[in-house]
């Protein structure tokens, strides 16, 4: 059976370049280091006030993370079989059950603003946690078989 949601491989540079972007600009912005030529000051008034944004550097941050991580965990494989393809199905039904436990545990244990970063984080983990999951089955694999 193929997967035809899978991108070529020719991708994964491009997912690692900017999964590497988006982390260096989400550290900067939550650290209040914003750059420059992501600030832009539009002088509005009235009702266009309230929309008015200055800052798009963590809007870049988490385009940039998004798009490279979802490169990341779905680029096809040196070796593309139907091991590697139920190995990707079991990484993620791990990954939606550490998730949704840990996004539980989150919303009663931290409450206010602080409660906005957390699920800001949870935009990535899943991804994150995703990737973790398969390349170490993956490198479990490949160490068993070379064993």
């Amino acid at each position: 059976m193929k997967n035809r949601f899978l991108l070529p491989r020719k991708f994964l540079p491009i997912g690692i370049i900017l999964t590497a972007i988006g982390a260096a600009l989400g550290i900067a912005y939550l650290n209040e280091w914003i750059l420059p030529f992501f600030e832009i000051n539009i002088e509005t008034q009235g009702f266009d006030a309230l929309f008015k944004r200055t800052n798009y550097q963590g809007d870049v941050a988490i385009t940039c993370l998004l798009i490279g991580l979802y490169i990341l965990g779905f680029t096809k494989r040196k070796e593309e079989d139907e091991f590697i393809d139920h190995l990707r199905y079991q990484s993620l039904l791990v990954t939606l059950l550490v998730q949704n436990l840990v996004l539980l545990i989150t919303t009663w244990i931290i409450g206010g603003s602080d409660y906005f970063l957390v699920m800001t984080l949870n935009l990535f983990s899943f991804l994150i946690l995703f990737n973790i999951i398969f390349l170490v089955r993956l490198a479990l694999l490949r160490k068993n078989q070379l064993a």
